[in-house]
């Protein structure tokens, strides 16, 4: 129906703005586009693999969203028309009506022809088998408990039904069987009266499936009957939410696709809910309904694109939110409420990916129940970083009843808060990712919720069901309570020929593959690691020997059958991106070895697929990808194979069939408007029967007598529901014809009419269907209640007659090498016709004995009859020359060609010998011919002489000359006749320093050769020096020694240079350094300098410094002939009176000394000298007097300047007064006045 919804009106000008619709691309939305008549299946399919195409799928989080829509397309590729269409009304399968009818037939009564239908399994969990990512049971959607009694649970499966519980999960009981295939979304439990129970059946997560609406128990389950909510199939209609209104028991609320729909009266009658928002019509894909708890007449609502609705009148009408309106695509909100936290409600918003990438995280929400219509309604948001939702396939989230800050939310992997949202931690961790935090519990999670008002959690998964605290820990994980759920969904299965067959195979969807063997001592279901298992087989000669598949054509072969591990198997068949998600595989009905696969194309292993190297495997060139079926047969000849596959060929579902074991292919014509999905051939026969897909009334079921080449509709009164298998029983004598459907198996005889089979078994989809004709009896693997058997109804028990009852005997001289050379009696069979005899014995017989001829028909039933041959050979061979001839060789024979001989029976006969090869001795051969039996010899003689020397390989060897020495010459070689190569020695001694004459010597043993090399030794090089020019050395006074320079010679290796110079070195000179080896001489020249040291004086002030340093120094009185001062042999000195110095500078082996500096002491010493003396005038003009105070007998006077240089000097005698010019400078001067008897004094004169 179309929504109510409000139209916004902008006039400007003449323009009005009208309602927007929501839309989105069914790419991205393909599980909504099954009610879009526009859509077309192939094409969805098309387009959203190429999408796929450009994901990183070793992100697990896209391989994962890769695997849940391969699975829909699974699931719809048998619903859709021909033409790639969904269902509608105009070719719907039953009415809603119509259908429920046919399962509530079932509620009461569900027998057909056949006896009951017995589960094989597994009922309890398979071992873990050292799985630890254990692959669990199957999904479960919902769990709801009875309030009163919380050990009382019930849980809805995907396609298993409702189960109950009533002691905490230790043993579940099936309470639905009648529609188990249809799933259960949602179960509500009265509160006043818990016998009263309401059921939501479909498949919304998976969407697998959809509704046929709401069913309701008055008896706890036992029984069900239809609400007034009801669907057809073809409307494609899920219920996601079911929820009494506050305080009513009558008062239900149930959200579907398009509408909140409310019932007042238990359920009898339903009525649609207004909803206003400012959109045109779409599909609102209702989540989840809550109730405020402080005003019951206000409800909020959530959708499938993060919009939430609220209704303030008790749920009678609601309206979208003015801010939280969701978006385009496609955001599914999950919301919930505690008692707990009464103002408030939570939330939980689908992560969004773009190309496979995340681009916005899943985020926790936290709502006001007291809404204001604006954004403050939103009180809390945080990102949950690594969420997983696949597109909404796994989103859930519960608060608890007692505490609020506690929550879990799951998806992929479970978290856990205990902050009311703020932070979250990994808890359900089925990836181990991060490692070592929370516990494995199987992936995808679509239930969580609180056990009555306590922290106990039950959790349901696509593994089946946990439970456990709140507060769980790695160590102390949750309990798997799984235990007899039996919702296992196998895509395959496998069974033996065996009698009393025991040994079966599963391969499930999302669970893995089971195997049940021997292991231990007891026989067991274990559990085989394949993601989800899609093919699986078991060998026909050895049942330990199996099979099993993964997605997209991988395939494994376990030699063990898994009785040693999960994960004990062989990678035989990796992944084809041309493979179907589903690909089955075929054993060669007679030949263990030779195996069938669909992988793209169809592929052939004659070793049992080997290690999975391309060599293994051979593709038979059907010219089909994606090929999803194959029927393996022997052909009418007898000889070899018939192939019946289904795939695609450029875009087209196309049957074909190879005729010659894959060498040629010839396409199947289905029926007009028909696509095949099923075949089953009879062996040895041109019948074949096919099933067609889609929901086609009259059109289920086809009979080809020629190979495909034309069909007759036998679909009888099947009803107008899908077709998934078809099988032959061949063992039938009245055409036997079992089928599985999606709603359980039916049976056809040619007298009877299709009639749902046997009884006691579910109605459930049928996915695969194998006999076992040794024990009679009929399996079948249902898409959620896994694996089942019943007796056949009809089999043949009559064996083969031989058509001559007594064989004759068989007499021959020599030995039966094949089949070929017996005649293959033969045998009639009631069925079979002619049966040709097949027999174990080994050929060739070559001895008497007795075989057993078998004859077996297509049941299995057999007789036999033996026959006598008799083989007796009594002539030897004949050699084929009456004389051998005689041989005469030098040296030896390596061989001779073995002569031959005829045998009557074995025909050319090749003589062997005991004689050892090569001969090298003369000697007679004895040849021996043999048939087995009978021997004969000829003999041949042979004769050694060898009399050749050998041969040098160079006439003259070359002359070799060096020099120095020899130190090895390559020996030379000699050519025997007899030897061959024959390498020389000789007696000289190596190494040769002189010259000679080298005398080689070759010997074959017997004759000896011999051959001369002269030697020549000449040394003509003078050493050459090691260094190109030696270094000059500079040295002051003297070079004492020098390190001697080497050269290298040719001959004698490293030579030490000597020289005539002689040490120690005084004065600059070249030496000249001379090398010999003792018979060449070299030289080379080094000079050495000699350079005096610097004696050079330093005066600053009043204190004389070296320059050089580092030497040993005497400082000397000039004045007082060069004697040497007292102590002073520091580099400076500083006298303490006016005089003249100098300084010796030495080293160890010469002196230097420096000229003589004066120094002038300023300062006079207070003597009665100075005393006496007078000078004036001072300052000075041109002359200066000095009284002396009496009469010396000689003064002598020297003036000096500043620089303690001499600028006047003049002596005085018999005088007591000097008047002296003084012509210099106007400066300061000093003059210094001694007397005869050496007194001193300096005046300071000061010169104008």
């Amino acid at each position: 129906m179309l929504k109510n919804f409000t139209l916004l009106f902008c006039i400007l000008g003449m323009g009005v703005i009208t309602a927007q619709n929501k839309n989105f691309e069914y790419t991205q939305n393909y599980k909504s586009s099954i009610t879009d008549p526009n859509v077309n299946f192939y094409d969805l399919v098309a387009q959203k693999r190429a999408e796929i195409a450009t994901w990183d799928l070793s992100v697990k989080a896209n391989h994962k969203a890769m695997k849940q829509f391969e699975r829909w397309v699974y699931i719809w590729q048998d619903k859709v028309n021909a033409d790639g269409t969904f269902p509608t009304t105009a070719n719907r399968p039953l009415s809603g009506t119509a259908y429920i009818n046919e399962l509530m037939t079932g509620q009461s009564q569900n027998r057909g022809p056949g006896d009951t239908w017995e589960q094989i399994g597994p009922v309890d969990k398979p071992l873990a088998n050292g799985y630890v990512g254990y692959p669990g049971k199957g999904r479960i959607n919902v769990i709801a408990e009875d309030p009163n009694n919380t050990d009382i649970m019930y849980a809805g499966a995907a396609a298993g039904g409702i189960w109950k519980t009533t002691n905490g999960g230790l043993l579940w009981t099936p309470k639905s069987d009648f529609l188990a295939g249809l799933g259960v979304t949602d179960i509500l439990v009265d509160p006043t009266n818990t016998n009263i129970i309401y059921m939501a059946t479909g498949d919304e997560d998976g969407q697998h499936i959809s509704s046929i609406g709401v069913f309701k128990s008055t008896d706890a389950g036992e029984t069900w009957n239809p609400t007034g909510l009801t669907f057809s199939l073809n409307q494609n209609e899920y219920i996601n939410d079911l929820a009494f209104a506050p305080g009513s028991n009558t008062k239900i609320f149930a959200l579907t696709n398009t509408e909140i729909k409310v019932t007042t009266d238990s359920g009898t009658t339903w009525t649609n809910v207004p909803v206003t928002y400012p959109y045109g019509t779409f599909t609102e894909g209702f989540q989840n309904i809550v109730f405020d708890p402080n005003d019951s007449t206000k409800v909020i609502v959530s959708d499938q694109f993060g919009a939430i609705y609220y209704s303030t009148d008790s749920g009678a009408s609601f309206t979208m939110h003015a801010v939280f309106e969701g978006g385009n695509d496609l955001k599914k909100l999950k919301i919930t409420s505690t008692p707990n936290d009464p103002d408030y409600f939570y939330g939980i918003s689908q992560e969004e990916r773009s190309g496979g990438v995340i681009t916005q995280q899943a985020e926790f929400r936290k709502y006001k129940f007291n809404l204001s219509n604006t954004v403050s309604d939103l009180v809390f948001t945080s990102a949950i970083t690594g969420f997983n939702s696949q597109g909404g396939y796994n989103q859930t989230i519960a608060v608890s009843p007692v505490n609020k800050n506690n929550l879990i939310v799951a998806g992929v992997n479970g978290f856990r808060s205990t902050d009311a949202g703020a932070t979250f931690t990994t808890l359900m961790n089925a990836y181990d990712s991060p490692p070592g935090v929370g516990f494995y519990v199987h992936a995808d999670h679509h239930h969580v919720s609180f056990v009555g008002n306590t922290e106990y959690v039950l959790n349901g998964h696509d593994g089946g069901i946990h439970k456990g605290p709140f507060n769980a820990t790695t160590a102390t994980p949750w309990e798997d309570i799984s235990n007899t759920l039996v919702i296992t969904q196998p895509y395959n299965i496998a069974v033996t020929q065996e009698a009393n067959g025991d040994n079966f195979m599963m391969a499930n969807q999302d669970n893995d593959g089971f195997s049940k063997i021997l292991q231990g001592g007891s026989r067991n279901w274990l559990s085989a690691i394949a993601g989800d298992g899609t093919s699986t087989a078991i060998d026909i000669n050895n049942s330990d020997i199996r099979y099993l598949g993964g997605t997209n054509g991988q395939l494994y072969r376990a030699d063990a059958g898994y009785a040693d591990g999960y994960d004990q198997a062989t990678y035989i068949l990796g992944t084809n991106n041309d493979a179907a998600f589903v690909s089955p595989m075929s054993v060669h009905p007679t030949n263990a070895n030779i195996i069938y696969a669909c992988h793209g194309d169809i592929k052939k292993s004659t070793n049992k697929g080997g290690t999975g190297s391309p060599g293994d495997w051979t593709d038979l060139g059907s010219g089909l990808i994606q090929t999803k079926f194959i029927e393996v047969v022997k052909n009418d000849a007898d000889t070899s194979i018939e192939i019946y596959t289904i795939g695609n060929n450029g875009g087209t579902v196309t049957a074909k069939l190879s005729m010659d074991d894959g060498a040629t292919w010839t396409t199947l014509t289905p029926p007009t408007g028909q696509i095949f999905n099923s075949f089953s051939a009879l062996p040895n026969s041109p019948v074949v029967y096919a099933t067609v897909s889609g929901y086609n009334t009259g059109n289920k079921v086809y009979k080809s007598d020629d190979n495909g080449i034309t069909w007759t509709n036998i679909s009888g009164s099947l009803p107008n529901i899908v077709m998934k298998k078809v099988v032959a029983n061949r063992a039938s004598t009245n055409e036997t014809l079992y089928l599985g459907t999606e709603l359980g198996p039916y049976v056809k005889t040619n007298t009877t009419n299709w009639q749902k089979m046997g009884s006691g078994l579910p109605s459930v989809r049928v996915e695969d269907l194998e006999i076992n004709y040794t024990d009679n009896m009929l399996y079948i693997g249902t898409f959620g209640r896994g694996m089942w058997k019943m007796s056949t109804l009809e089999t043949d028990t009559t064996p083969p007659v031989p058509d001559v009852p007594n064989l004759p005997d068989v007499i021959s001289q020599c030995p039966i090498n094949n089949i070929s050379e017996l005649t293959i009696p033969t045998a009639t069979d009631a069925v079979s016709g002619t049966i040709n005899g097949t027999t174990t014995v080994t050929f060739p017989i070559t001895a008497n004995t007795t075989i057993t001829w078998t004859y077996t028909d297509a049941a299995n039933n057999s007789s036999s009859q033996t026959q006598n041959i008799i083989i007796n050979d009594t002539i030897a061979p004949v050699p084929d020359a009456t004389n051998l001839p005689d041989v005469s060789e030098e040296c030896s024979v390596a061989s001779l060609p073995a002569p031959t001989a005829t045998d009557n029976c074995a025909g050319s006969v090749t003589g062997t010998t005991t004689t050892t090869f090569p001969i090298t001795t003369s000697t007679t051969v004895v040849w021996i011919f043999t048939d087995g039996t009978n021997t004969s010899t000829q003999n041949q003689t042979i004769t050694i002489n060898d009399t050749t020397a050998p041969i040098p390989d160079v006439t003259n060897l070359p002359d070799v000359t060096e020099e120095c020495s020899v130190a090895s010459l390559p020996a030379p070689t000699a050519t025997d006749n007899c030897a061959g190569s024959v390498t020389g020695t000789t007696t000289t001694t190596f190494p040769i320093t002189t010259s000679t004459t080298v005398v080689w010597i070759f010997t074959d043993g017997t004759n000896t050769s011999t051959q001369n090399q002269t030697i020549t030794i000449n040394d003509t090089t003078a050493p050459i020096p090691d260094v190109t020019n030696l270094p000059d050395v500079t040295e002051e006074c003297s070079v004492a020694s020098l390190p001697a320079p080497t050269a290298t010679d040719n001959c004698a290796g490293s030579v030490s240079g000597t020289t005539t110079t002689t040490f120690p070195i005084t004065v600059s000179t070249t030496v000249v350094w001379t090398y010999t080896d003792g018979t060449n001489v070299s030289t080379q020249n080094q000079e050495v300098i000699i350079e005096s040291i610097d004696n050079s004086v330093t005066q600053i002030g009043n204190t004389l410094t070296a320059n050089a340093t580092g030497y040993n120094y005497q400082w000397i009185d000039c004045d007082n002939g060069n004697a040497p001062i007292p102590g002073e042999t520091n580099q400076s000195f500083t006298p303490a009176i006016t005089g003249n110095y100098a300084v010796i500078i030495s080293n160890a082996l010469c002196p230097e000394t420096s000229a003589c500096y004066m120094v002038t002491i300023l300062g006079v010493p207070d003597t009665s000298f100075r005393k006496n003396l007078i000078a004036y005038p001072n300052p000075v003009k041109k002359s200066v007097t000095v009284e002396l105070g009496f009469v010396h007998n000689n003064v002598n006077v020297s003036i000096y300047n500043l620089l303690g240089q001499v600028v006047a000097k003049q002596d005085f005698k018999n005088t007591n007064k000097i008047e002296m010019e003084f012509d210099a400078a106007a400066a300061v001067y000093f003059m210094k006045i001694t007397s005869e008897t050496g007194q001193a004094a300096i005046l300071r004169l000061i010169k104008e």
